[in-house]
């Protein structure tokens, strides 16, 4: 309480509001209105077990993130998803954190050498259960057992072991997408299961195909870059192009209203690599506000930016790369401090697999 106090004295200080003690009247008319995306719950992806930067990114982007995104190594076989002494540093820096976790869970690990070690068909088998078995232990073991989980992410891109490139495929990965979901629920009933397409990422087959089933999912996602593939690239193509293109904004929120599912969009970001022909269009101010108009006006469940830079790309906004896309940034999803004092930032929990927050005070380069 203590504290509290503190905080509002120092935000009526700023605001030139009268204290009786601890409590004040604020007239309404004097209060900020939220902005316009802060109502949908945001997190941020800042490296691998970095809580200390995440606080960083926060402070600077005048956020209150309640997510913190991590993932699961790739590139270590099965070892790297599920034993302890692979995965128990990167577990250890989120638990006791007020961060709601949202976690990339690979499907098909590589081993130190790029190859693949197993396929679709023999996960939805069972032969890999094991291993999501021991993974949903330990999350459990870390305080994480109501983890958001990204299964098999981007799974219509052509970048990962789990990559679906066929209706074969696609059939073979929403089967085994079943079978872990089965396997971890078998230890915890609060972990929640995220279906994660990459915007325009095409392939010879119905996406629909892939779907596990309304059963085994409880968020539909796009992860959405602003880039373009048009010879001269504007702003508002390249928008109009993530509406519309495959498995694009357009497609992702009809599919989750036709299932009844919360849309999530689990990794979006300013973008100024080059890649396969596209490109980012760097520092644009316009694109994070349509994505915070598109949150906003779809109900999103939850947004992660990924702040960071990888190899196909620019991302960062915490450095103040790109301080034109920052300031829309902070004006869209940003909280003044009398917000943060009234408001003050709780952990969302997951009610009937939407975001809600609780009523009391309580509580790239991967790609």
């Amino acid at each position: 309480m203590r504290v509290l106090v503190t905080a509002v004295r120092s935000a009526c200080a700023r605001w030139r509001l009268l204290l009786c003690g601890a409590v004040f009247v604020v007239p309404v008319h004097l209060i900020p209105p939220p902005a316009p995306a802060s109502t949908v719950p945001l997190g941020f992806y800042v490296g691998a077990a970095e809580p200390t930067w995440l606080g960083e990114v926060a402070s600077g982007t005048g956020t209150l993130p309640g997510l913190a995104e991590d993932f699961l190594p790739s590139g270590q076989g099965w070892a790297g998803i599920s034993q302890e002494s692979r995965i128990g540093w990167l577990l250890n820096a989120w638990q006791g954190t007020s961060y709601q976790l949202v976690l990339g869970v690979p499907m098909i690990p590589t081993a130190a050498d790029g190859k693949a070690v197993g396929t679709l068909a023999t996960g939805a088998r069972g032969s890999y259960d094991i291993f999501y078995r021991t993974l949903a232990r330990n999350l459990v073991a870390h305080g994480e057992g109501n983890a958001v989980l990204r299964l098999g992410w981007e799974f219509n891109g052509n970048w990962y072991a789990w990559s679906v490139r066929n209706p074969i495929e696609a059939t073979e990965y929403a089967a085994y997408f079943r079978q872990i979901v089965r396997t971890m629920r078998t230890v915890s009933h609060n972990f929640r299961f995220v279906w994660n397409l990459s915007n325009g990422s095409g392939a010879a087959y119905d996406f629909t195909s892939a779907y596990p089933g309304n059963g085994y999912v409880d968020f539909i996602g796009d992860d959405v870059y602003d880039e373009s593939c048009a010879t001269v690239p504007t702003p508002q193509g390249a928008w109009s192009t993530l509406l519309t293109d495959t498995a694009g904004l357009d497609w992702v929120s009809g599919f989750a209203a036709a299932h009844h599912k919360a849309l999530a969009i689990p990794e979006w970001g300013i973008d100024s690599g080059t890649t396969g022909g596209c490109a980012g269009l760097g520092d644009q101010p316009s694109f994070v506000v349509q994505m915070a108009e598109w949150l906003t006006a779809h109900d999103a469940a939850f947004s992660i930016y990924f702040d960071v830079n990888a190899p196909d790309g620019s991302h960062k906004l915490g450095d103040r790369s790109f301080p034109r896309a920052l300031a829309a940034f902070q004006g869209a999803f940003g909280t003044t401090l009398l917000q943060q004092v009234i408001h003050p930032a709780q952990r969302p929990v997951i009610t009937s697999a939407r975001w809600s927050r609780p009523s009391s005070d309580h509580g790239r380069d991967h790609r």
